[in-house]
């Protein structure tokens, strides 16, 4: 914008050098030449307002992807990109779904009996 605007500033000295504005012709390019600034003028304000506007959603952004990503439980995960399932006894795991129920007794006890006896039950 800064090259047509510096062109637009020559041709109006340039048409205030020559003196053209005396005949109709010449004021009719004058105010073609007035109405092109005017033009490049509100072009470079639509633009200013524009850039804000992007700065204002970039922050936006910003803020949500700082919410969203750097959330410090998501960092976690990467710890567990070499877990394998086939390093662990799955069979023992098996073994705990056979007890639906654990019913312990509510006295505290030294003995196994009581807080087995609803295992033995099934």
């Amino acid at each position: 914008m800064n090259s047509i605007t510096k062109k637009i500033a020559y041709l109006q000295g340039l048409a205030d050098g020559q003196g053209i504005g005396e005949t109709k012709e010449g004021q009719l390019l004058i105010e073609v030449i007035h109405l092109m600034s005017d033009v490049v003028e509100d072009l470079q304000n639509q633009i200013d307002d524009l850039e804000e506007y992007v700065d204002i959603l970039e922050e936006d952004l910003s803020d949500l992807e700082e919410y969203a990503y750097d959330d410090d439980d998501f960092d976690d995960f990467e710890d567990f990109e070499d877990f394998d399932l086939d390093d662990y006894d799955m069979d023992l795991y098996d073994d705990l779904d056979d007890y639906d129920e654990f019913e312990a007794c509510d006295e505290e006890c030294d003995c196994d009996d009581c807080c087995d006896s609803s295992l033995d039950e099934e």
